[in-house]
C-alpha cells in the first residue's frame, strides 16, 4: 500500500486536537480542544471552523442518532441539544477522585457510549476506568484499574473492541458483546517500546485493521488484527493524537494534532502542531455509530 506524507486538512490552532468524528449526514468534521473545553467543526473544504464553548473541558464526544451529542466531560456524562445548545448532565462519573477526568470515547455498535478516564496527578496511578453509558442513562463499569484510557475503536463486525491502557504501552483487543459491552481477558495486540512513545486514539478501516496515533512518535501506525505492523506514516508533528475516516467516500483519514506538551522552542519548529491533518488512502472506513440516547 502506497501512503504519500499527510497534508493540512484545516490550519487549525488546537491547543489539545482529539475525538475527530466524521458526519457523512452533512459532510462535517468535528473534533475537540480538549483543556479549552470546545467542540470544533469545519464543513467542506473551506477551511472555516466554527467551536461550540462548553461549560467544562471535554475528553470525548459522539453524535446521537437524532441530533446532538453525548459528551463525556471532565467529570460525567452529558447530553447536549442541537437545537437549544442546552448541556445537561446525565450521570456524574468518579466523583469521589478529584483528580481525574474522562479522557478519550467512541460510540460501541450497540449504540452506547465507551468512555474512558484518566489521574490528571499522577499517570502512572491506576485509579480511573472505562465506563459504558446506554441509551436509557445507565452507566457501568466495563474496565477497571486504568491509567489513562485511548485508542478505543470497533472492528468492522462490532466484535471486537481495541483499547490502550496508556502507561503500559499496550494496545490490545477484548470481545465485546451487544449490550454489555467488553468481557473476557484482554489480548495483546502489539506493545510500543520504551521511549517511543505512547499509542493516543485509533480508527479500523474496512479491513479491519487498527490506525493509532503515537503520542510523542512522530507516526500513524496500521496494524492487522493479528498484530502485524503493516504501515507506518511519518507525521510532521511530535503529537499526533487521533484519526478518523471519512469524505465522501470513507477514505481519507483525518489526523488531530496538538501543541499541548511541548516547550515555545519545540512549537516554533512545528508549525503543523494543532493543525487537522488528512492522508488519502486506497482503503477505506465506515461510518461512526451513533448514540442511541
Amino acid at each position: 500500500m502506497q501512503i504519500r506524507s499527510p497534508d493540512i486538512h484545516i490550519d487549525a490552532d488546537t491547543d489539545l486536537g482529539e475525538c475527530p468524528i466524521w458526519d457523512e449526514t452533512t459532510e462535517t468534521l468535528s473534533w475537540i480542544d480538549l483543556h479549552r473545553g470546545l467542540l470544533c467543526r469545519s464543513a467542506g473544504d473551506a477551511g472555516q471552523i466554527d467551536t461550540v464553548p462548553l461549560p467544562k473541558r471535554i475528553g470525548a464526544f459522539g453524535l446521537r442518532r437524532n441530533s446532538g451529542e453525548v459528551l463525556g466531560l471532565e467529570d460525567g456524562f452529558y447530553l447536549r441539544s442541537a437545537e437549544t445548545g442546552n448541556v445537561d448532565l446525565i450521570a456524574e462519573i468518579e466523583p469521589d477522585l478529584p483528580t481525574t477526568r474522562l479522557n478519550d470515547g467512541r460510540i460501541a455498535p450497540d449504540g452506547s457510549f465507551i468512555c474512558g478516564g484518566m489521574d490528571e496527578a499522577d499517570p502512572q496511578k491506576p485509579i480511573s476506568s472505562v465506563y459504558r453509558l446506554d441509551g436509557s442513562g445507565a452507566v457501568t463499569t466495563v474496565i477497571s484499574d486504568v491509567y489513562c484510557a485511548n485508542a478505543l475503536c470497533f472492528s468492522p463486525d462490532g466484535g471486537t473492541m481495541y483499547f490502550t491502557n496508556m502507561a503500559t504501552r499496550t494496545l490490545v483487543a477484548y470481545e465485546y458483546v451487544v449490550g454489555t459491552g467488553p468481557v473476557g481477558a484482554p489480548r495483546l495486540i502489539a506493545e510500543l517500546a520504551a521511549g517511543s512513545g505512547l499509542y493516543d486514539g485509533a480508527a479500523v478501516d474496512e479491513t479491519g485493521a487498527i490506525w493509532v496515533a503515537v503520542w510523542g512518535g512522530r507516526r500513524l501506525l496500521r496494524y492487522t488484527p493479528d498484530g502485524s505492523l503493516d504501515q507506518q506514516v511519518e507525521m510532521p508533528v511530535t503529537n499526533p493524537t487521533c484519526c478518523v475516516f471519512g469524505g465522501a467516500d470513507f477514505k481519507t483519514l483525518f489526523i488531530t494534532t496538538a501543541q499541548f506538551g511541548l516547550t515555545k522552542e519545540q512549537r516554533a519548529k512545528e508549525p503543523l502542531a494543532g493543525a487537522i491533518l488528512s492522508i488519502d488512502l486506497p482503503v477505506g472506513g465506515l461510518p461512526e455509530h451513533r448514540f442511541e440516547g
